[in-house]
């Protein structure tokens, strides 16, 4: 059993990202003749012919941020709905147990070394520290994760997933990426919907 203690990025950090993100938008929205779209919407760039780009950029990016109402009438985002429901605890207690489970954790490591804590179980750590709510959610989240993984190995259901995460089920046309890390060579990359969806899809779907 593992603890994550990653936190959100600092406030300063998410501005800087954001206005780093705008300042893209706007270049690549010169270099193409669009517009700049306003709102929180899939589309930050409308072209002249009318077609919507998604630009991401950075190392890493995310697909979608939605709550908890709009994944659960969501067409196909609902299936995440059973994760969500992983963690249906009082928040308080939650929280509360989570760091009781962290301080037996880290106590572990010292006592036995870091690779032994790691293998510690589920089942070995409620043992241990009695009945906890945050060791509860991780096992529930795991089981509605198989549920999850074992939906999406329909080809169909994944196509459709990733549609509606991406492209907001056919809203937007294109993709644009560009890494803008340290090694990065920061070119818009533009790649079209159906092409992005046949290849995640293939890349995603298990071989039958």
């Amino acid at each position: 059993m593992s603890i994550n203690r990653r936190r959100a990025p600092k406030s300063e950090v998410s501005r800087k990202k954001k206005l780093d993100g705008h300042a893209g938008e706007l270049e690549y929205a010169g270099l193409i003749g669009g517009e700049v779209l306003s709102g929180v919407g899939k589309g930050d760039v409308k072209d002249r012919q009318g077609f919507l780009h998604s630009l991401k950029s950075g190392k890493k990016w995310q697909l979608f941020l939605y709550n908890e109402e709009r994944i659960r009438r969501s067409r196909s985002l609902g299936l995440l709905a059973p994760c969500l429901e992983s963690f249906a605890w009082d928040k308080k207690e939650y929280f509360k147990h989570r760091e009781k489970c962290i301080a037996f954790m880290e106590t572990n490591q010292r006592e036995r070394g870091k690779a032994m804590a790691q293998k510690l179980t589920n089942a070995e750590v409620k043992k241990a520290i009695g009945r906890n709510v945050y060791v509860l959610s991780k096992e529930r989240l795991a089981f509605a994760t198989s549920g999850v993984c074992e939906k999406l190995r329909d080809k169909k259901c994944l196509r459709r997933f990733l549609d509606e995460a991406i492209f907001n089920a056919g809203e937007v046309d294109f993709l644009v990426v560009r890494d803008t890390h340290l090694l990065g060579d920061k070119v818009f990359k533009v790649f079209p919907r159906d092409i992005v969806l046949d290849v995640f899809t293939s890349a995603l779907a298990p071989s039958v």
